[in-house]
């Protein structure tokens, strides 16, 4: 069944006003499916209904998946073969998937470089218990 994004469209208008998220079309959302072949659904349902871009100063996600190596030197790219990223906070903590944990979100601080399980199974998951942590904010 398909995620429906409505709460989370109205929570990202009450908490970024300033948001600036665009939907994929079906071609970009094709060239992620053909490259990565295993990327699970509702990382593309996500891009497709809530988009790619910035969440005013708090998170950025990025409109595609990038490659450790994309990011880091080769040493610690090696660290990270497996991770592939989609958002950070503008502050050195970064969302991924661990592609050797059947795509399991993880988080990345640039501190550590310790890939950590995050509890939300999907894209929608995780961005409502973030927007449930900033209303109690």
């Amino acid at each position: 069944m398909a995620e429906d994004f409505t709460r989370l469209h109205d929570a990202i208008r009450r908490f970024f006003p300033t948001a600036r998220l665009t939907p994929l079309g079906e071609a970009e959302l094709s060239a992620i499916r053909s490259e990565f072949p295993q990327v699970p659904d509702h990382y593309l349902n996500f891009l497709r209904h809530v988009g790619w871009g910035s969440l005013g100063d708090n998170f950025m996600l990025y409109s595609g998946l990038v490659e450790a190596n994309e990011i880091f030197d080769s040493r610690t790219s090696a660290d990270l073969a497996g991770i592939l990223f989609l958002g950070d906070d503008f502050a050195g903590w970064m969302l991924g998937f661990d592609t050797r944990n059947c795509w399991r979100l993880v988080g990345v601080d640039s501190s550590s470089l310790t890939a950590e399980p995050e509890q939300a199974q999907t894209m929608g998951d995780f961005f409502a218990q973030r927007a449930s942590e900033w209303e109690s904010a």
